[in-house]
């Protein structure tokens, strides 16, 4: 406002909020200031009512849509003294001043209304390829499982709904052989333990034991395992999990196993609750 108070004291002008097209169709003149040097909508709001445009000069690709002394005027930013003289000049050639306004009405109906910016991102998106993400679904398992956490204090049963969808999705992605990390698998592992435990059912560890098979590298996954397998009483397979974890003896691993995935279940379960 500083601005425009200067300029003020030069030249009449009027300066308001409100509804630009009830100003700017009947403005000989309108006058443009951003805030940081911004295209502003101004720019465009006030050429296509028909005003001729004042605005500042600056690097913003003004002079790439529009040229200065053709289609509109500019003036020194932050520079009163240059606007009012531009002013001005523009009041006293209001010939000169209109055709200015047509000019600039003409070049952006021509090429920057809101139909061409559509027509030039969808130009773009045209040239775009396709990525294949290759760990889609589990990714939307992570989701399930957040979402579960989140509907656990407002509706149970949707709670228990968002586990199953998980579960089915994890599912999914073994099947289509997708790519699974230690971060997605930390959702993954606590989702098959959250649905046991909520719904008292045993589909979690049979999931764990085809997780377990299918990414035998992921360290977290195995952990899980041995963990499920000790749960059933499957000692022989628990057994394996851990001498491929750790050469320590099986009983020391099961002790890291417990202190581990107690550790990983509190943790997964402060990131949902953030």
């Amino acid at each position: 406002m500083r601005f425009f108070g200067e300029l003020g004291e030069l030249v009449s002008v009027l300066y308001k909020q409100g509804h630009y097209f009830e100003i700017f169709p009947y403005s000989e003149l309108v006058i443009n200031q951003t805030v940081k040097g911004d295209m502003n909508f101004r720019i465009f709001e006030s050429m296509m009512c028909g005003a001729c445009l004042l605005t500042e000069e600056g690097g913003n690709g003004l002079t790439d849509l529009f040229t200065p002394g053709e289609h509109l005027l500019t003036y020194r930013r932050n520079d009163a003294a240059d606007a009012a003289t531009k002013i001005t000049e523009a009041l006293a050639d209001t010939s000169r001043t209109r055709a200015l306004a047509r000019q600039g009405r003409d070049e952006v109906l021509r090429a920057h209304t809101s139909r061409h910016r559509a027509a030039r991102i969808l130009e773009i998106l045209s040239t775009l390829e396709k990525k294949t993400l290759h760990m889609k679904r589990f990714c939307w398992a992570t989701n399930f499982s957040v979402l579960s956490s989140r509907l656990r204090k407002l509706d149970s049963s949707y709670a228990r709904q968002s586990l199953v969808y998980c579960l089915r999705v994890v599912e999914s992605a073994l099947q289509h052989g997708e790519t699974l990390i230690d971060e997605v698998a930390m959702y993954v592992v606590h989702a098959c333990c959250t649905y046991d435990r909520e719904l008292q059912a045993t589909a979690g560890m049979r999931l764990l034991d085809k997780l377990v098979e299918a990414y035998p590298n992921i360290s977290i996954v195995k952990v899980a395992a041995v963990r499920a397998a000790l749960n059933r009483g499957e000692y022989d397979r628990a057994e394996r999990f851990a001498r491929e974890l750790s050469a320590d003896i099986p009983q020391n691993t099961y002790r890291k196993v417990e202190t581990a995935m107690t550790v990983l279940l509190k943790d997964v379960e402060e990131r949902l609750a953030e």
